[in-house]
C-alpha cells in the first residue's frame, strides 16, 4: 500500500501488538524491524554546562535518577549531543527540560538551562522492504528450553486476536516450526 507509514505502525506495535506477543508462554523476546524507536535527544552547549560547573558526569546521574537510559553521546562542531532513551517516569519533553542538575545559591540548574531537547527517532540501523516498498518485521525470540511448537501456536493465536478487530494488521510471514511428526524418530 502507498499509503503505508512506517513509523505510525512500529508506533502502534510497539506500544500494543510487542506487549502482547511478549506475554506468549515459552517468547523470551520479540523485536520489531523497519521503525524506529522515539528518543529525546539533548543538545548540550558545553559552554553552558562550563558557566555553571556542571559535568557531563552530573548531567547524566541527574537524568539516570529519574529511571533514563542515557547514551554515551558524541561531541560534534562544539555541541555535545546526548541520546536519551524514555524507559522511565518521563511522559512529555517539559518533564525532561526541567529535571534538576544540580541546586546553586541562584537556585536550581536544570536540563533546559544547559541545552536543548527534543523529540526525534533513534538512527535507523535495519531497513525491511516487502515486495519493494518499505515494510515491518517482528520476530519472537524463543526462551532456552520452550517448545517451538508451543511457542509457534501461542504466537499464532495471538496473531489472529490482534488481526481480528480491524482486519489484518500482522501476517506470519515465515514459520520455521517443524511439523510434529518430523520431531518422533521413524522406526
Amino acid at each position: 500500500d502507498p499509503e503505508f507509514d512506517v513509523q505510525s505502525v512500529f508506533d502502534e506495535v510497539d506500544k500494543r501488538i510487542k506487549p502482547i506477543l511478549e506475554r506468549v508462554e515459552g517468547v523470551s523476546q520479540i523485536n520489531i524491524y523497519g521503525g524506529r524507536q522515539r528518543e529525546v535527544h539533548i543538545a548540550i552547549d558545553p559552554r553552558r554546562m562550563a558557566e555553571r560547573g556542571i559535568t557531563f558526569n552530573a548531567l547524566r546521574r541527574a537524568l539516570q535518577l529519574q529511571n533514563i537510559n542515557v547514551s554515551a553521546g558524541d561531541l560534534a562542531e562544539g555541541r555535545l549531543d546526548v541520546r536519551v532513551r524514555t524507559v522511565g517516569q518521563y511522559d512529555n519533553l517539559d518533564a525532561v527540560r526541567q529535571t534538576i542538575v544540580s541546586y546553586t545559591t541562584g537556585g536550581p540548574i536544570r536540563v533546559k538551562d544547559l541545552g536543548d531537547v527534543t523529540l526525534s527517532y533513534e538512527k535507523r540501523r535495519a531497513f525491511v522492504h516487502s515486495k519493494g516498498m518499505p515494510a515491518m518485521a517482528v520476530n519472537a525470540i524463543r526462551q532456552t528450553g520452550a517448545n517451538v511448537i508451543q511457542v509457534m501456536e501461542g504466537l499464532r493465536e495471538r496473531v489472529r486476536e490482534v488481526n481480528e478487530p480491524n482486519g489484518p494488521l500482522a501476517v506470519i510471514a515465515q514459520d520455521i516450526t517443524l511439523e510434529e511428526n518430523s520431531l518422533n524418530p521413524c522406526n
